[in-house]
């Protein structure tokens, strides 16, 4: 319980943080920063490997950890992707997420955060807050779980365990103390799980007001002989980016840029060069700082989930809010909520994924419409540029665990 007399403590647990500069870790970084204002924070974090460890030095991260307003510990280094096999993922994740408690076991806390991915600090996390009488909140991302089970194909024993892995995560869940859903979909997942209503808050992505200016600021394009196409974000599975190499071997008179890193880098690589295609370039990962240049370059903006049905329900990609504050119309190859928000907003045109036809026949008929892609593109921006910022959506939870687990402890 929480003594009045002192500042409340707050421990966080989480794999990704700055200085990796992707979705989950600004995520991390924003309800850090919020926790801090009002409590006592140590945040348990693995040194920066995301995309890769080449990306940061040991100096760059410890003049980021010293100029924080709160106190950091660091474990090893992790390269989520070494494994190709889903159960040599799965464990390697249990490890790290076990690693991170045990770096906090000595740590006061009033309240224990855990952050996804990896999904394994859900339940890691519950018990450090257990065992420290501790209140537990679990930020969720994505239900990494659900998705296990549609990809276990015939394989009744790889069900077997996807079954299993849900029902655990799902209880881990029903006993937290505050399920902080990233989208409503997640939520109403939640709520569909038995998660009490009045233990689940959706706070949703956002993007910090530094790089909405800084963003803005593209919204005019650089003059370029050929239209450009492209695409900036993680390059994995669900992705489905070979789709978009396809689409643009039908499109020879159209520059396509992939901008990222990720488990399936080095396969479009291949594909890339086996099917002669010169008019793609995948030009690594890219900080924040150049973003505005990359998207001052584009004339259209791609985005792709690949058919799920807990993708479908959940997922909502935070590039699609950068590519808004860019001005620029957006061609998503989806369903479900982002697809959704994409034709409520107006920002964009909505195609099937998978379908390299469609959308290259999408992006086409975009190109050629010079006044409705900047409609778009002008929809969009509008819409971001009245959202609250990031740092304001984590103000605003960082009050609500101060509001219920600060003074009066874990709720009994």
């Amino acid at each position: 319980m929480a003594n009045a007399s002192r500042r409340p403590t707050v421990l966080f647990l989480t794999q990704f943080f700055p200085p990796e500069t992707f979705a989950g870790a600004n995520r991390a970084h924003a309800l850090a920063g919020a926790l801090a204002e009002t409590h006592a924070l140590t945040v348990v974090a693995l040194y920066p490997g995301y995309p890769n460890q080449n990306c940061f030095e040991a100096e760059a991260v410890a003049g980021f950890d010293s100029m924080v307003p709160f106190s950091i510990r660091r474990r090893f280094r992790f390269s989520p992707h070494r494994h190709r096999s889903a159960l040599g993922r799965a464990a390697r994740e249990q490890w790290v997420a076990f690693v991170l408690a045990l770096r906090g076991l000595g740590v006061r806390a009033d309240v224990v955060v855990t952050s996804s991915p990896t999904m394994f600090l859900g339940p890691v996390g519950l018990v450090a807050a257990r065992m420290k009488r501790a209140a537990f909140v679990w930020d969720v991302r994505d239900i990494t779980w659900a998705m296990t089970g549609e990809m276990t194909g015939g394989n009744r024993f790889l069900r077997l365990l996807a079954s299993a892995l849900c029902s655990a995560m799902w209880a881990t869940a029903r006993r937290c103390d505050l399920l902080v859903a990233a989208t409503p979909g997640i939520a109403r997942m939640a709520l569909e799980a038995g998660v009490a209503a009045d233990r689940i808050v959706t706070v949703e992505n956002g993007i910090t007001e530094p790089l909405r200016v800084a963003l803005a600021g593209s919204r005019s394009r650089s003059q370029r002989a050929r239209p450009v196409v492209s695409y900036v974000g993680l390059l994995g599975k669900a992705q489905e980016l070979s789709t978009l190499v396809e689409a643009a071997q039908r499109l020879p008179d159209v520059d396509f840029v992939i901008a990222g890193d990720g488990p399936q880098r080095s396969r479009l690589q291949q594909q890339v060069r086996r099917s002669g295609c010169d008019n793609v370039r995948l030009v690594g990962y890219v900080r924040p700082a150049q973003l505005p240049g990359l998207f001052g370059d584009s004339d259209l903006l791609f985005a792709q989930v690949a058919d799920s049905s807990t993708l479908n329900r959940t997922a909502r990609p935070s590039k699609l809010l950068e590519y808004m504050a860019a001005g620029r119309p957006i061609v998503y190859a989806g369903g479900g909520d982002a697809a959704t928000l994409v034709t409520e907003v107006g920002c964009g045109v909505c195609t099937a994924p998978g379908d390299p036809e469609g959308i290259a026949a999408t992006i086409r008929q975009l190109l050629d419409d010079d006044q409705r892609r900047g409609e778009l593109g002008r929809r969009g921006a509008t819409y971001v540029d009245g959202l609250p910022s990031r740092d304001e959506r984590m103000r605003g939870l960082a009050r609500i665990v101060q509001q219920r687990f600060s003074t009066s402890g874990r709720p009994r």
